[in-house]
């Protein structure tokens, strides 16, 4: 009869070969998040500041604060784009 401890590492092993084989990019997220600890609750914040930076204008940047280990906040900020000289050729 197989121990408690041996079953939950065996599904969990069968998790992620099932999610490596159907979810590739999924699988690379989910993999990075467990190695480094990464509280999952933090992702979709800084994904709605990439889709919204996209769907805006489509430049500018993204910066997380961190104060002590936590994640204060999510900040993005829109650019206009405009590779313009700075001053006009006469």
């Amino acid at each position: 009869m197989k121990s408690l401890m041996s079953i939950e590492f065996e599904n969990e092993e069968q998790y992620w070969r099932i999610i490596q084989r159907v979810e590739p990019e999924f699988y690379l997220i989910r993999f990075a998040m467990k190695q480094y600890s990464i509280n999952p609750m933090i992702l979709p914040r800084i994904i709605r500041a990439i889709a919204n930076l996209s769907q805006g204008v489509g430049y500018g940047k993204i910066t997380i604060f961190m104060q002590d280990r936590e994640i204060t906040a999510v900040e993005s900020v829109e650019h206009d784009k405009l590779d313009q000289p700075s001053l006009k050729q006469v």
